[in-house]
């Protein structure tokens, strides 16, 4: 019988799908990442607030909406239904995403909504930060949830300097602003440098960029754009394992012996989306760790963080509007406000999503 070849996180290698899809036990898996369910949740709130001033959402006229690196479009489908009952009028997606496969299953998801009249106006295989024309039209809201990390990161792993970063921030930046009407808003959710994840995890060990909310501020600064901010906390849960699966993890070729869907893969995925790839897809990961001689220290430092936060680490993020209109900053932070005042009914919630979501296991594709 032939041998099936080995996956690359069985090699200790970083691959984004692998390691990043729901369905592949990776970072958004439902019942390991509160962040998907809390923005979700969060949307909602922030839909009524806005309807309720009569701003973006609620009109009579289908929302023009608007997202570069939208992924899979399991996310976009989900803050959409969050949205659509503030906004009844249906949604027009303009979008793009840097890889082909994932911009077909965002098409399958987009068309797959029920109740919910979305169509698809115009998607494809994109590089936003490139300069060139996000959409065909106008639109009134842009998503940028989880985009702007790719301003540093390439999605093989290999990293950009400081100043190509900024650059290229900037071109985004600008290139979203202007692809919204003059009432427009963009809306952003990014870790900040405090965060376990990019921010510890990343910068420690690998090449994730630490400071994304950060970075987007300042380049929003450096345009003229105002900004409103609120920071959340939610966490990503790693299944628990014995100390010697834990140990065996500390050595890259013990790797190849966990099952896809297994929970040790699913516990190495999660690193490998922690620390993404050192230099580069073929060398980095565990294998480049392990090179290092520094595996044993990143594992053991992962094994910290999470007993000392009941098996999960913290993401530590900022969600960020820019209006294109500045005289709506005052408009923005009220709402802010009132979904923060709210947070404490939304994570109860998230815990009530993850519990249901505990009982429903990924299926492999």
């Amino acid at each position: 019988m032939k041998e099936c070849p080995l996956k690359p996180y069985q090699r200790g290698l970083y691959a984004f799908g692998e390691c990043f899809y729901a369905d592949e036990r990776g970072y958004l898996e439902d019942s390991a990442n509160e962040e998907k369910h809390q923005i979700a949740l969060v949307m909602d709130r922030f839909a009524r607030v806005l309807n309720e001033r009569h701003y973006i959402f609620g009109g009579t006229d289908p929302l023009l909406w608007l997202e570069p690196g939208f992924g899979d479009g399991a996310s976009t489908v989900k803050y959409i239904r969050s949205i659509a009952p503030w906004h009844k009028a249906g949604f027009v997606i303009y979008g793009s995403d840097i890889m082909p496969q994932s911009v077909e299953r965002a098409a399958a998801n987009f068309e797959n909504i029920p109740g919910i009249p979305v169509r698809i106006s115009e998607i494809g295989v994109r590089d936003a930060f490139t300069g060139a024309n996000l959409a065909l039209a106008l639109c009134d809201f842009a998503m940028i949830s989880h985009m702007v990390y790719h301003a540093q990161m390439q999605i093989n792993g290999g990293m950009l300097g400081h100043d190509e970063v900024s650059r290229r921030m900037d071109r985004f930046i600008s290139n979203v602003m202007d692809g919204l009407k003059d009432d427009g808003l963009m809306l952003g959710f990014h870790e900040s440098r405090d965060s376990h994840l990019s921010g510890t995890l990343g910068r420690l060990f690998g090449s994730a960029m630490p400071d994304a909310a950060e970075q987007l501020e300042a380049s929003a600064a450096r345009l003229g754009y105002e900004m409103v901010s609120l920071p959340l906390h939610p966490k990503l849960h790693f299944p628990p394992l014995s100390d010697a699966d834990l140990k065996a993890f500390e050595d890259v070729g013990n790797w190849k012996d966990y099952a896809p869907l297994s929970d040790q893969a699913s516990w190495l995925k999660k690193f490998l989306f922690a620390v993404q790839a050192s230099d580069g897809e073929k060398t980095g990961g565990g294998v480049g760790l392990q090179r290092e001689g520094r595996l044993p220290e990143a594992i053991r430092f992962t094994r910290k963080l999470l007993e000392d936060n009941g098996g999960a680490i913290i993401v530590h993020a900022k969600m960020q509007a820019i209006p294109k209109n500045s005289e709506r900053i005052a408009l923005l932070q009220e709402s802010f406000d009132a979904i923060e005042a709210g947070l404490p009914e939304i994570s109860a919630k998230v815990t009530r999503a993850m519990q249901n979501a505990a009982v429903s296991p990924p299926r492999p594709r």
